[in-house]
């Protein structure tokens, strides 16, 4: 009832309506969504009027049939207490031929011209011809601001400065120019020398890497200051590392150091006490010896430090080159050295941001190795105590389990890890070391007890606006809405579960899972627990149930694993794409996405072909099931090889051999694909968690590292 009633109030306050919400305790319940009961057994009933004429408006839409998608909307018109009748306005004006027998968007709430600007902009777009120039400039700065896409935003605000040009107008034509070139500085035709990076940086962004460095090096010939040379000095050498132009790379590298060296020597000879000559050479070195580590120079790499220790001892802490000495020792076996090295670290005075947990870490997980068990011990807990994020804390204490020697006081600490990191790696390990069966995770009641109208907080226009958007599965603006919600809330300071509860909710039903991994991590941490705690799915949803379960099937691939790489690559964005390229859900290179699809015999024209959820699930499943047969099942490296390259895969199986496959993966060196193989592995064991109704067992094939090629290819479960 309370549902209906702030449901209804809610389309009033959007229409500024002057008829009460209550006549005499009677609420108009046929304002508000329908529920599938209604849709069954109230046919006639303006809301589920309004809700098939939208929904067969818009699958006409789906099948390319404008013309019948233009008549449905425009048949919804006259219902002017359909509460999102603003989008049906919008929707019809960017559908149909002719417009000038609709309303104008200038009468619509300004709410919905922000909410479902998308709509507004192709609807302007459809009729460009008809508009004024300074209309079409107004509009291809809107297509502009909304494109995600960069050479198509570029070619937007390139065509405004075309019509500002044709127009004559001296102030609109320089408008447009600012616009242009601040979104792409490269096109400057002069940029002045405080534009240059912006330019040099957009010359890289757009792979056009010789045109970036030659910027660079007209930089250099201005004579810059010491600390603006060493900028371009490095912004060359990321240059080519980019590019992957190694030998150029190394070459910059060195050009880096010699320009430090011969500065720092400059400076002490001169007597001045400049820190930053110091500090830059330090930087230069470190980088260097990184370097030429990566190439496999391994004795070059010694000399940079051993230069670096010699020429900068006494001036400035030594802190990372006695962590990479360190570093460069353990990698071969030789512990006692390594340790040595980082005790020299842990007593230089701290220069760079979290090098010290780092350090310390490093020097505790050596004594592990070594089983030097009370010192391990003492390190272990050390980290703990200093840990400031949960699961730091989690790894530290889990480790230090290993080598507690009574049974009771290890089981006790094991459970405190259990207890204190529930949806961690670490608390999920704990209970496998416990050898406890791991509990199914139960959500505390259904989705529709958490629908926003039941929130007496919460700002009821906005709150019908979104609910009749999630029922309408009207995705565009939606997040917005919920937004609007969200700083409602904290503007209220609200603190109780049930109104964020509420909200996140909002944003799972409608499929705004990045918004909603965002919403969870910004709130206090003892609240984003007591949340999970009664709704675990919001932290582990599964979208596209249908077509991850169709991909699993014809990959042999387990839909938890599907989900656990999901979630992990793309937090379910389906529009996902990162630096390197990735598109999709899946985060798939084209070129593997391109092969994928021709073994397989999937359609794929474009890479933006991958933006759809099921070609880009159906390709991941199958990627997944390329990777399980090249390791023969091994789950591990099946995983690892999905982030890191493959090569570098099978090189760690090699130099970095573990009878315990846990040590291994804490032994991965690249932190992301170490971070990723823990996150996956605790993503595939939750969902199995939450797909089940009884205690499950801990899946030891997630640590299948080492098996016997003989045994064939696993199913990844």
């Amino acid at each position: 009832m309370f549902w209906r009633a702030t449901a209804f109030a809610a389309f009033c306050l959007i229409l500024s309506c002057a008829h009460l919400l209550r006549q005499e305790g009677r609420v108009d319940y046929n304002l508000l969504p329908p529920s599938p009961k209604d849709l069954a057994q109230n046919p006639d009933s303006p809301n589920v009027r309004w809700w098939k004429a939208f929904k067969e408006a818009e699958n006409a839409v789906a099948r390319g049939d404008r013309e019948a998608a233009c008549q449905g909307h425009r048949q919804l018109l006259p219902e002017e207490r359909f509460p999102l009748r603003d989008l049906v306005v919008l929707r019809a004006r960017e559908l149909c031929v002719q417009v000038d027998d609709l309303p104008p968007a200038s009468s619509l709430n300004a709410n919905s011209l922000a909410w479902f600007e998308e709509s507004f902009v192709r609807g302007r777009q459809n009729h460009f011809a008809q508009l004024s120039t300074d209309e079409k400039i107004q509009l291809l700065w809107d297509q502009a601001r909304l494109e995600k896409n960069d050479r198509r935003r570029e070619a937007a605000l390139a065509e405004a400065l075309s019509w500002a040009e044709k127009g004559g107008d001296a102030e609109r034509i320089s408008e447009a120019r600012a616009r242009l070139w601040k979104n792409s500085p490269r096109l400057m035709p002069s940029p002045a020398p405080k534009d240059l990076p912006a330019v040099i940086n957009d010359l890289r962004r757009n792979r056009e890497f010789s045109r970036a460095v030659e910027m660079e090096r007209r930089r250099l010939k201005k004579r810059p200051g010491a600390d603006e040379r060493f900028v371009i000095l490095k912004n060359i050498r990321q240059t080519w590392k980019v590019a992957q132009q190694k030998n150029k790379m190394i070459e910059a590298t060195t050009e880096l150091v010699n320009f430090a060296r011969d500065d720092f020597k400059k400076n002490h000879r001169q007597g001045r006490k400049d820190p930053g000559t110091a500090k830059r050479l330090l930087e230069a070195r470190t980088l260097y010896a990184r370097t030429l580590w990566t190439e496999d120079r391994r004795h070059l790499a010694l000399k940079a430090l051993a230069d670096a220790r010699r020429e900068l001892k006494g001036v400035i802490s030594l802190e990372e080159v006695h962590f990479l000495f360190g570093r460069m020792d353990e990698e071969i076996g030789r512990f006692p050295e390594a340790i040595a090295h980082y005790d020299n670290a842990l007593a230089e005075r701290p220069l760079t941001p979290g090098l010290k947990d780092r350090i310390s870490w490093a020097r505790a997980w050596i004594l592990h190795k070594l089983g030097r068990s009370e010192q391990a011990v003492a390190a272990f807990q050390t980290l703990a105590d200093n840990a400031k994020e949960v699961s730091d804390k989690s790894r530290a204490l889990f480790w230090k389990s290993r080598h507690l020697k009574d049974a009771n006081e290890r089981q006790t600490l094991l459970r405190q890890v259990r207890d204190e990191d529930p949806l961690g790696y670490y608390g999920m390990m704990a209970s496998r070391d416990l050898k406890e069966p791991l509990a199914p995770i139960q959500s505390g009641a259904s989705t529709t007890d958490l629908s926003l109208w039941l929130s007496s907080d919460l700002s009821t226009p906005t709150v019908v606006t979104a609910e009749w958007m999630i029922s309408l599965d009207w995705h565009e603006g939606l997040a917005r809405v919920l937004d609007n919600l969200q700083q409602e809330a904290r503007q209220k300071n609200q603190t109780g579960t049930d109104t964020w509860l509420r909200l996140a909710s909002a944003y799972a039903r409608g499929g705004e899972y990045l918004p909603l991994f965002s919403l969870m991590n910004s709130l206090p941490a003892d609240l984003r627990d007591r949340l999970l705690k009664e709704r675990p799915e919001l932290l582990f949803p599964r979208p596209w149930l249908g077509e991850v379960e169709s991909a699993g099937q014809a990959a042999s691939i387990p839909p938890e694993l599907i989900y656990a790489i999901m979630r992990q690559e793309s937090a379910f964005n389906p529009r996902a794409r990162s630096h390197a390229e990735a598109y999709g859900l899946m985060q798939l290179l084209p070129s593997i996405a391109s092969s994928l699809a021709k073994e397989n015999k999937i359609p794929m024209k474009s890479p933006e072909d991958l933006y759809e959820p099921e070609t880009s699930i159906r390709l991941g499943a199958f990627e997944l099931r390329r990777q399980f047969d090249r390791w023969k099942g091994r789950w591990i490296p099946a995983v690892a090889s999905y982030n890191a390259n493959q090569a570098a895969v099978r090189g760690w199986l090699k130099s970095r051999h573990r009878e315990d496959p846990v040590e291994f993966i804490e032994e991965i060196p690249y932190d992301e694909t170490r971070g990723y193989v823990k996150l996956v592995m605790r993503n595939q064991v939750f969902y199995q968690r939450l797909l089940s109704a009884l205690p499950t067992e801990f899946p030891e094939n997630c640590l299948n590292l080492f098996q016997d090629p003989a045994q064939g290819t696993a199913d990844a479960r």
